[in-house]
């Protein structure tokens, strides 16, 4: 793992704001802009771009007036154009039999260009409950994620996909890809009950590029620390394995999200210290 001065910290879009929804995972519609300031000042290096389950036409993520708009406040804040995460797949399924009539499939090629407009190099594909794996056929996900990653490929862009499978599957479907430009996302949460965390890791190292930092006890999301989650084991398992990329807090907001948010950081990088 890169030393702590060299480590790059971003947090999910709409966790510095109040929710105008009360969801936790939130596009903050009144607020997306005066956020990417907060996280400015809050010295995050990175926003990781939001875009909903169910579509959301005032997103700014979906017009080209909205992509100028995010990338010059993302460089008025001195923020790195860094990641975003497509939702929609979660509500609607990825895949289908028939890719040349896969509408889905096309948002997510669509969306691929939105990031290409604003200079984002990391696409985060949510392959969770609609999309999730478990319910396809081998060859099906395998057929359709080839599409995408190549349309990303050709935008130098990153797939990096998210699922609940265990790591000894999750790995067959990348390894039988074997593109430079795929990879995984590890979230902590997400993995809070699994016993051997590190084994996982392991299982992954060559893929994961990317880790979604999150805490949970008894399912649910709270403060990082609170909860049943190893931070210093997944931590001394990523300097293991050499982790290079990045880390993005997909936290609890608490009563006071900025607040929380500087907790959070000042909470990783004790760890990161203490392995170091």
């Amino acid at each position: 793992m890169k030393k702590i001065n060299s480590i790059k910290f971003g947090c999910f879009q709409g966790r510095l704001t109040q929710p105008w929804n009360g969801n936790l995972q939130c596009f903050p519609r009144y607020n997306w802009e005066k956020e990417l300031t907060i996280a400015s000042n809050c010295n995050l290096d990175f926003v990781e771009i939001l875009a909903e389950r169910i579509h959301n036409p005032n997103n700014p993520i979906w017009s080209n007036e909205g992509n100028n708009l995010i990338r010059k406040a993302i460089l008025n804040n001195k923020l790195e154009a860094y990641s975003a995460c497509l939702d929609y797949t979660i509500e609607n399924s990825l895949f289908n039999n028939n890719i040349k009539s896969n509408e889905v499939l096309d948002y997510a090629i669509n969306f691929s260009r939105r990031l290409k407009n604003i200079g984002i190099k990391y696409f985060v594909l949510p392959l969770l409950e609609k999309s999730d794996p478990n319910l396809f056929s081998f060859n099906e996900v395998i057929d359709t994620l080839m599409v995408l990653i190549n349309e990303c490929k050709k935008l130098d862009i990153a797939v990096l996909v998210e699922t609940n499978l265990d790591a000894e599957k999750l790995f067959k479907y990348l390894d039988r890809i074997d593109i430079d430009s795929l990879g995984c996302v590890f979230d902590t949460g997400n993995k809070s009950n699994i016993l051997d965390v590190n084994k996982e890791i392991l299982i992954l190292s060559r893929f994961i590029k990317h880790i979604h930092l999150k805490d949970k006890r008894n399912n649910s999301n709270v403060l990082l620390g609170t909860g049943t989650v190893d931070f210093l084991l997944i931590l001394e398992t990523l300097n293991q394995i050499s982790y290079k990329g990045s880390f993005c807090f997909e936290t609890n907001r608490g009563k006071e999200p900025i607040n929380t948010m500087k907790h959070n950081l000042n909470f990783m990088k004790f760890l990161a210290r203490e392995i170091q």
